[in-house]
């Protein structure tokens, strides 16, 4: 099922993570936070060599040799079969740099879980590192923590941005580093350590992010530059096909008014800064989602977002479009 395209008022706007997660603000250490978000479970791991499944056509016996099940201690509930080298991390073990992170001024956000428990996160604001574009247009920063269970990925740490006025999500390749990978250390000292550098990391990416605000901010664009950009940025279909043609027009009409009209643009009103901020608007806010079963759109478009999705490359392409030859 695809949801309509209509963009959501931007007082009615609500963060991905708090969406997907639970607020853990009141936390006071990483344990009370996996907690309040029930990420408080361990992994356990089972040889499968000799397995009984109990199926439509009764007792089935079978072996996956050389691989493990790696299951969730509460539930038994099966997060992945994984290879003989793969080493599980709990929830506590992957997220335990969040306590030292705390300490270093960082406060916790939210955490939750994706993909039936496959996939766990925690965020955390970073009010230190709030930057002022225009005086006026404020984007906040913090970090995400994610980890997998499925054998996939390992630990993560990413600096977030976020727009206030509009919600959006503004986290761009801009030179600094914005993704670390994430040792997974028992010694405190090298725990805080790790912090220190993942903090210092995000602090450095929002200044050269508030920089680089400030350049697009003074650059004037008028419609009919937005206009080239924006066709640029998305390109016209073949006439023949007449239902792209149709999105393709619907695009460009709702970032139009989106440049022009939005009161989300107001700070930056015919600037580079507006033309960005509108293009990521619509790719967060504006662009149709696919809804699963039992999923509701805010949903959809909150894991979308969450989760490094597709549009990623178009923000940061309308981003580089920006730049001087």
């Amino acid at each position: 099922m695809t949801a309509p395209t209509t963009l959501p008022r931007a007082a009615h706007r609500l963060p991905a993570q708090s969406v997907l997660g639970t607020d853990i603000a009141a936390a006071t250490d990483t344990g009370e936070a996996l907690r309040m978000a029930g990420l408080d479970w361990g992994l356990t791991v089972h040889d499968t060599d000799n397995m009984t499944l109990l199926g439509d056509t009764g007792v089935i016996s079978t072996s996956l040799p050389g691989q493990r099940m790696i299951m969730r201690d509460d539930t038994y509930q099966g997060l992945a079969v994984v290879g003989s080298r793969y080493t599980p991390v709990s929830n506590a073990a992957a997220f335990a740099l969040a306590d030292d992170a705390r300490l270093l001024g960082a406060t916790f956000a939210h955490a939750g879980e994706l993909d039936f428990g496959r996939r766990t996160f925690l965020t955390m604001d970073l009010p230190e590192a709030r930057v002022h574009v225009g005086g006026k247009d404020i984007v906040d920063f913090g970090i995400v923590f994610r980890t997998s269970h499925d054998g996939s990925g390992s630990i993560v740490g990413e600096v977030t941005g976020k727009r206030l006025v509009c919600t959006n999500g503004l986290t761009l390749g801009i030179g600094s580093a914005h993704r670390w990978s994430i040792p997974h250390t028992a010694s405190a000292h090298d725990r805080m350590d790790a912090a220190r550098v993942l903090l210092q990391g995000a602090t450095r990416y929002a200044k050269e992010f508030a920089a680089i605000g400030e350049l697009l901010i003074s650059r004037p664009m008028t419609v009919t530059e937005f206009t080239t950009y924006i066709d640029t940025l998305y390109p016209q279909p073949d006439e023949s096909k007449k239902a792209a043609v149709t999105r393709w027009e619907n695009r460009r009409v709702e970032l139009l008014d989106l440049f022009r009209l939005a009161a989300t643009q107001e700070e930056g009103r015919s600037t580079q800064w507006a033309a960005l901020n509108a293009v990521v608007e619509w790719e967060d806010w504006g662009r149709s989602v696919r809804t699963s079963d039992g999923e509701t759109a805010d949903q959809a478009r909150a894991a979308r977002q969450f989760n490094n999705p597709d549009s990623a490359g178009t923000k940061q392409n309308a981003y580089r479009l920006l730049q001087p030859a």
